[in-house]
Formats: C-alpha cells, sequence, structure tokens
C-alpha cells in the first residue's frame, strides 16, 4: 500500500538526518547564506573540535585559518556556491584549539521552491595523508640531495619491456638534455663512451641471463667532458626465479680516476727515480771499486817503476854505448835500433798505467769547451803538419761554458783527434756538434764527435773502453778507457754514438758540479 506523500518525504527526512549524525568520518554541517552555522554532525564535531552547542549559530568562516579570512576565501567560496551550486577546495583548515588540519571540502547550495534557502557542507579530513605526502617529498628531495652530493644517480631496467628509467641525477651526468629521457636499454647505453658499450651492454645481458650482482665501469660525455662512472647494481627475480628487473646506482669516479692515474704515474716516476739512482749509485760503486782496485795497480806499478828505472837507465845506456861501437855494422845496429823502440814502448807503457790507475785530481772552473777542443786540435795537427785534416764546429750559437778542469778535458779531446787522424785516410774531415741536454735531472751539454773514416767494427764497439784492448800496431790500448774516466771524474758520461759512416763518440758534461 503506497505511503502519503507526506509520509514518504518525512520518511526520507529522518533517514537523511540519521545518516548525518552516523557518520563520523565526515563533516557535515548546513550554514545560512550568511554562513552561519545552522546544523553540525558528531563527524564535525570530531574533525573539527567544536561540539554542536558551541558552533551552531556563530560563523564557519572560524574554521578557515587567519590568511584566508583575510583574503576573502571563505566569502569567496559562499559566493561560488550561490551563483554555481557547488563549490569544492582543498585546503588548511582550523580545529577549535588552533591545530591546523588538510580538508578536502564541497559546498552544495540548497533551495526551496527553486530559490536558495542554505548551503551543505561536507568535509573530510586528509591531514595523515597530506603529512605521508610532504614526508614523502621531503624524503625524496634529501635523497636528491644526497645523491646530487655524492655524484650519484639511480637507474632501473624492466626487463621484459625494455623500460630504463633514469632518475634526474643521472640523466645529468651521463650528459642527456633537460627534458630529454632514456625509453629503454639501447637509448641508455647510447650515452655510454663507444670502447665501453660492448662491456657495459655485456654486463646488462649477463645480469639478465644469470641474475646476481651488476658491476661495470664506463666513461660518458658528461658535462664538462668525459667522466667516469662506476655501476652498481643488482638483479630481482620473479616468482619461477628469472630476473624481472635490474636496479642500481651509478656514482661519478672521475677524480678517483685522475688520482689512480695520477699515483700510477708518480709510482712509474719513482721508479724511474728510482731506477736512475740506482744505476747511478751501481756505478759509482763499480768506480769506488775501480779506484781501489786502480789504486792497488798504480801502487805496484810504481813500485816496479822504482824499482825498475835504474834498470831502464841502464839498459838505455848499454843501447847507446853498443850503437856507437857497431855503427859500422849496419845489421847490428838496426838491432840496437829495435832494442831502443821496444824500450821506449815499455817506459810508455809505465806512463800509461800511472795515468790509469792513479787518482785523478782535478782544477774544476767555468770554462768554454770551444777553446779546450781548439787547442787541442791544434797541439794534435802540430805533430802531423802533413795531414789533410779540418774540424768543422756546429755549436748552433748555444753556450758552451761548462765547469771542467780544461787540461784533463784537453787530454780527453787530444786523444779522440789522434784516434781520428790514425783511422782516417786525408783527407780527414771531423765533425763536432754540440746539443743543450740534461743528465740526471741537471743542466748539461752534449758533445759529439765524429769522423769519415771506416767507423768500427762490432768487436772494436763492443771493447772500445776495455783496458789494453787495441787493435793497434803499437799502443797499450788504455786511451779510450783513460778519456772515459776522465770524462766520469766531471761527473759526466762517454759513449758511442751511432756514427754513420764514421766513428762517433760523444761526450756529456753537466754544466755545474753536482
Amino acid at each position: 500500500m503506497e505511503q502519503p506523500k507526506d509520509q514518504h518525504a518525512s520518511w526520507e527526512g529522518e533517514l537523511f538526518r540519521l545518516l548525518v549524525e552516523n557518520t563520523k568520518d565526515y563533516a557535515v554541517f548546513v550554514i545560512d547564506l550568511d554562513g552561519t552555522v545552522l546544523t553540525w554532525n558528531p563527524g564535525a564535531e570530531r574533525v573539527l573540535g567544536y561540539a554542536e552547542r558551541e558552533i551552531v549559530g556563530r560563523s564557519s568562516f572560524v574554521t578557515f585559518t587567519p590568511e584566508d579570512r583575510a583574503e576573502g576565501v571563505p566569502q569567496g567560496e559562499l559566493e561560488t556556491t550561490i551563483r554555481d551550486g557547488r563549490a569544492e577546495d582543498t585546503r588548511w583548515h582550523l580545529r577549535k584549539d588552533g591545530t591546523r588540519l588538510w580538508v578536502n571540502g564541497v559546498m552544495l547550495l540548497l533551495r526551496e521552491g527553486g530559490r536558495p534557502r542554505a548551503c551543505a557542507k561536507v568535509m573530510r579530513d586528509f591531514t595523515e595523508a597530506k603529512r605521508a605526502q610532504e614526508r614523502l617529498c621531503e624524503s625524496e628531495e634529501r635523497l636528491r640531495v644526497a645523491l646530487s652530493a655524492a655524484q650519484m644517480g639511480t637507474w632501473l631496467w624492466r626487463i621484459a619491456a625494455d623500460q630504463q628509467i633514469v632518475d634526474a641525477s643521472l640523466r645529468e651526468m651521463v650528459g642527456l638534455e633537460p627534458g630529454e629521457e632514456v625509453q629503454s636499454l639501447e637509448g641508455f647505453l647510447g650515452a655510454i663512451h663507444d670502447e665501453d658499450r660492448g662491456r657495459v651492454r655485456a654486463e646488462f645481458e649477463r645480469c639478465r641471463d644469470e641474475g646476481g650482482d651488476f658491476d661495470v665501469e664506463f666513461r660518458v660525455a658528461g658535462p664538462g667532458g668525459t667522466r667516469w662512472l662506476k655501476d652498481q647494481g643488482k638483479a630481482f627475480p620473479g616468482p619461477d626465479g628469472h630476473p624481472v628487473f635490474i636496479a642500481g646506482a651509478c656514482v661519478d669516479i672521475t677524480e678517483r680516476k685522475a688520482m689512480e692515474e695520477s699515483m700510477r704515474q708518480a709510482s712509474s716516476e719513482l721508479e724511474r727515480l728510482v731506477e736512475e739512482r740506482t744505476s747511478a749509485l751501481r756505478q759509482a760503486l763499480g768506480r769506488a771499486i775501480q779506484a781501489e782496485r786502480l789504486a792497488a795497480i798504480g801502487q805496484t806499478v810504481a813500485t816496479v817503476a822504482h824499482e825498475g828505472r835504474n834498470a831502464l837507465q841502464r839498459i838505455h845506456g848499454c843501447l847507446e854505448r853498443l850503437g856507437l861501437r857497431v855503427e859500422d855494422r849496419p845489421e847490428a845496429l838496426k838491432l840496437v835500433g829495435r832494442s831502443q823502440e821496444a824500450l821506449a814502448d815499455l817506459e810508455h807503457l809505465f806512463d800509461d798505467i800511472r795515468s790509469y790507475a792513479a787518482p785523478i785530481q782535478l782544477d774544476q772552473r767555468l770554462c768554454d769547451l770551444s777553446e779546450v777542443w781548439r787547442e787541442a786540435w791544434s797541439r794534435v795537427l802540430g805533430t802531423r803538419s802533413n795531414r789533410d785534416a779540418r774540424l768543422s764546429q756546429e755549436t748552433g750559437g748555444r753556450d758552451l761554458r761548462c765547469e771542467v778542469d780544461p787540461f784533463r778535458l784537453g787530454q780527453v779531446f787530444r786523444n779522440l783527434f789522434e784516434n781520428a787522424l790514425e783511422a782516417c785516410a786525408d783527407p780527414v774531415r771531423v765533425r763536432l756538434v754540440c746539443a743543450n741536454t740534461t743528465l740526471r735531472g741537471l743542466p748539461a751539454l752534449r758533445v759529439s764527435i765524429q769522423d769519415n773514416g771506416p767507423g768500427l767494427s762490432r768487436e772494436q764497439r763492443q771493447h772500445a773502453f776495455t783496458p789494453f784492448y787495441t787493435t793497434k800496431a803499437t799502443g797499450t790500448g788504455l786511451g779510450m778507457s783513460i778519456a772515459q774516466r776522465l770524462v766520469q771524474a766531471h761527473g759526466g758520461e762517454m759513449t758511442l754514438g751511432e756514427g754513420s759512416p764514421g766513428a762517433e763518440v760523444v761526450i756529456t758534461l753537466p754544466r755545474r758540479r753536482e
């Protein structure tokens, strides 16, 4: 049986009242067209803190923040509702105790007979969700700042969809423009240096197929030039045990790589210096041992020379008298002459051994080397005026001053010039070339002396500075050894050059004493 219309309306009103009064998660209240509260449900009391008796008859504007009231937000919301029949906002509101809450509200216009009568407002508290969102945003911002400070970026690769997700920090690190996205693995690999791309792809494929950890280093063309990144991550398996996605983080290790390279270079330089110093110590030790041996030899030779001096003089005197007695006998006179030559060779041998074995005392001073070698060349040619010999000097205008003993160094140049004259047929051309260089890290002068003779054989090069080695018919084989000792006594080096076509000797002298 159908209920009368007025009874039906009354029942609907009662249902609505019960619904409003029993709704506790939503604040539901009615205000007149001026904003005065007419009704207030339990949900409104729970949300906003006002009891019904405290708020009914008062302005609903008290639930808005002072700044919103100052800007006329409550009036504007009410005007919008009257004009449009509805207004919705999400903003901060105030509880009775002054605390703020984040509320989403809808205000509806209530009409009676087609005319606006009142407004109903429904509000729900989303403060916890708002706080959670803010905490999440703060956490994300802190993470972003931390990643940026640590020069780190993160990525995730969804394997099945081939979807590569790269965060803003990593996009910047790999040199992507703002707004430029990476959609796939190939897109990510495209930002990697050509020489490293294959290795990185292989690591992705291995981790995709086998799972486990992801670890690789590579270069990218990042801001400011090429950068080194270290990428570490892990494969995450699905229910079937196969990797579903791989996630990881890249950290900028450019400075570490630069430091490693600097350390490698420093280590190489240290090894070089140690080797150089070790070689120098080894040479110094060798020279000390050699000097000790030579001192012993020199002492022995000096003793022999002293003891044999009278015998040599007697032999010399006897040979002179014998020569006078056999002047009329050519064969006998020839034998006397050969004996005198042998005696002279023996005396020369004693002198050379003494020179080689005796300690070297230097009187060093700043000298122009060109004056030293010109004097030596003049003295050598003075005894060989019949030779067609010429010395060319290529100094390039360089400073030729070094701290040397001019007499001792003159001996060196005389020995070299005499060797050239003996080895070369006329015309003899000796070429002297100078160049600036360094020796054990100190400024030095390099002097190359080259002749136009037949050059040195392999055996001669091997034994050029070996004492008592000679290919001459006469001579002790100590000339080059003595010359090398004199150069070494100056802190220099004496070596053989390539010498094409003739022989070449290279002398390197420090410009100042060490």
